[in-house]
């Protein structure tokens, strides 16, 4: 599991995240708590509104995140 983009919350947050998904076949709904998750982590951080965007795609066998945050 790759995450890109997400420079507001730490590497930390994103790793405790993920941890229990590595080296997993993941269904549609693992994939939906991930990105539930990061989103929940934002809000928690007071980044209200904040990712403007995440999408993800399979590649080769990896899931590989994008987000993407509202710039000032």
């Amino acid at each position: 599991i790759i995450v890109k983009g997400a420079a507001l919350i730490t590497e930390d947050q994103i790793k405790e995240i993920i941890l229990p998904f590595i080296n997993h076949l993941l269904s549609g709904s693992d994939i939906n708590l991930i990105l539930d998750s990061i989103n929940s982590a934002y809000k928690q951080k007071g980044y209200e509104g904040q990712p403007e965007k995440i999408t993800f795609q399979v590649k080769k066998g990896y899931l590989e995140i994008k987000v993407e945050e509202i710039r000032h």
